[in-house]
């Protein structure tokens, strides 16, 4: 027999290793009987390695188990393949940690599939295999921009966790929590906010109770969860609910960080959004005082620690999920500053290969925080950012484009729109040009993943050609005003109506096959058609404005946030049976929107 491929890093955790060792030998001699736990110790390494957070190589020990696995379930499927359920779980949280999230989203998929024909045999051994793997697949949509799916992920996943809790609340009920504060993110993303709300509120009141029977546990948790509940209240207006929960959360914290110094850049977010939440009820001085307490603790020197523990003061500025005792929950980030690119960097020039994903991640997140600020001397900051993010990512794709190929497509997209932002149309559309170059790639090996991104690309590029178009005519026609007037309003280039077609014809398909998921984009794709197009054809502009104002009107009976859209593509439609001398219908269309 030939030598079983398990080339695995010389160091390691030493009991996890010597296992692995031991167990290599009996393996290559009589697989059949040792195979299982050959691959059953190196999973075990591949948690050890992970805790050490030495990422790619507890992925290597993760990838090797998983063959291993697959290889022993083809051949006797009853008995391993919850293994490989298991393993194909773990092997997706590894390429998660080193922002292999495609990868990531397959290995999930595959280990819910399994894992709900399992289920479907042995509820009582497999729903709650399921239930995690249900939860971490929601994570990994939302990740790819799946956000449709990611919810529909993670409301089953609080569904079994429900069931699961009844039967066993010692068991179940932290998982439960968990599912609850990744659905409540997830709707507010989808502005369903009094929903978020509600389902946030469940998970701290679970969290209490946890957090009451033992601290150690779940006192993170709670503080997790508090903040978000405090978060919410605050979207909701109801600034004094949230400073009443943002005030036990910086509390939490500060008890967190005494025992635990690693908690002390989550107790200085936790200061600077009680600082806000201040503010806002008019309590100034006390806003600064919680302000400059936030400012002090992020300057103050980190306590020495050993290289193993630097990810972990890294992480918690991009992804809470890696602050001791929080390693499940990677749904949300804290407003991060200059401190997590600024630990990458260190850790980058320690172990480059491990880090460098991490630092343009950080990078790419800064930047968007920056953008948020809406000041102008943020802009360039932020642009600063996000060319070096994707200077990295290029270099990253280079050496595997499989990994980090969809990374570079979605930052030199976004890297388009920040040029954009700052006047620098040139660069902006060339940006444009190489995302939809990027995501052409992507889409053909891989459509179903990559043709969302493509068609975004396609709109985006049509933007950027024209915000130039506009520009030319500007400097050309009206070079001393700083309007232009409606005379000279500049068509749109043979280009940029190719790309806007393009677009337009991805969606409608994406929204046939998953209408959940698409038929917003779609709807906002048709809406945004230039007059240009319909020079001449004013049938079949009118009969676009109908299916965008149908669109957003079965939109909005389901999510009332699509109202002002529905409101918008009424008026639009108004303007267009106005122009074909349907007046009595533009009249009831424009009342319809007002009325909206």
């Amino acid at each position: 027999m030939d030598e079983i491929p398990i080339g695995m890093p010389e160091e390691g955790p030493a009991a996890a290793q010597a296992a692995a060792g031991l167990r290599r030998g009996p393996a290559q001699r009589n697989p059949d009987a040792h195979l299982s736990d050959l691959a059953g110790a190196l999973r075990n390494l591949s948690e050890r390695l992970e805790e050490e957070g030495r990422w790619p190589e507890a992925l290597a020990a993760a990838q090797v188990s998983v063959g291993l696995y697959r290889g022993l379930a083809r051949a006797n499927p009853d008995a391993h393949l919850s293994d490989l359920a298991g393993a194909l779980h773990h092997l997706s949280e590894r390429l998660d940690e080193v922002d292999r999230h495609w990868e990531a989203l397959v290995a999930a998929q595959e280990a819910v599939g399994l894992y709900r024909g399992l289920a479907q045999a042995d509820p009582d051994a497999h729903l709650s295999g399921l239930a995690r793997a249900l939860n971490n697949l929601s994570l990994e949509h939302w990740w790819v921009d799946q956000h449709e799916e990611a919810l529909v992920a993670a409301q089953e996943a609080v569904g079994l966790y429900r069931g699961l809790a009844q039967t066993d609340p010692d068991a179940h009920l932290s998982g439960l929590a968990r599912a609850l504060r990744r659905l409540s993110t997830q709707l507010k993303e989808l502005k369903r906010r009094e929903e978020a709300l509600v389902a946030v509120q469940e998970a701290v009141g679970l969290y209490r109770g946890l957090a009451q029977a033992d601290p150690d546990a779940h006192l993170s948790g709670l503080a997790y969860a508090l903040r978000d509940l405090s978060r919410r209240l605050d979207e909701l207006k109801r600034r004094e609910e949230a400073l009443v929960a943002g005030q036990e959360v910086v509390g939490l914290y500060r008890g967190l960080a005494q025992a635990n110094p690693a908690y002390k850049f989550e107790l200085a977010s936790s200061l600077k959004s009680l600082a806000e939440q201040l503010s806002s009820v008019g309590r100034e001085e006390e806003a600064r005082a919680a302000d400059q307490e936030a400012r002090d603790l992020r300057r103050a020197p980190t306590e020495p620690a050993p290289d193993d523990r630097l990810p972990g003061l890294a992480d918690p500025l991009i992804n809470p999920s890696v602050a001791p005792g929080a390693v499940e929950q990677r749904e949300e980030a804290p407003a991060a500053d200059q401190d997590s690119p600024n630990c990458y960097r260190v850790l980058t020039q320690e172990t480059p290969d491990a880090h460098l994903p991490d630092l343009a991640s950080a990078l790419y997140n800064l930047s968007d925080q920056l953008a948020q600020l809406e000041w102008v001397a943020t802009w360039a900051e932020a642009l600063a950012a996000l060319h070096e993010a994707v200077h990295i990512r290029r270099g990253l794709a280079q050496a595997n484009p499989d990994a980090h190929l969809p990374e570079l497509a979605l930052s030199v997209n976004h890297l388009s729109e920040r040029l954009d932002q700052n006047d620098e149309r040139y660069e902006a559309l060339t940006a444009a040009q190489e995302a939809v170059a990027l995501y052409r790639e992507l889409a053909r090996t891989n459509p179903d993943a990559h043709l969302p991104g493509l068609a975004g690309a396609l709109h985006n590029l049509f933007h950027r050609f024209e915000e130039m178009a506009w520009q030319e005519a500007w400097q050309v026609a009206w070079p001393e005003d700083a309007f232009l007037p409606k005379s000279v309003v500049p068509a749109e280039s043979p280009e940029a109506l190719a790309a806007l077609h393009e677009a337009v014809r991805i969606r409608r398909g994406l929204a046939q096959a998953n209408p959940d998921a698409h038929l917003p984009d779609l709807a906002e794709a048709l809406h945004n058609l230039p007059l240009s197009v319909w020079e001449g054809r004013w049938e079949e502009a009118l009969t676009t404005a109908q299916e965008t104002v149908g669109l957003y009107r079965g939109l909005a009976q389901a999510n009332p946030d699509h109202l002002p859209s529905l409101a918008r593509s009424l008026n639009y439609l108004s303007e267009w049976l106005e122009k074909m001398g349907r007046l009595e219908e533009s009249i009831a269309a424009a009342q319809e929107a007002a009325d909206l």
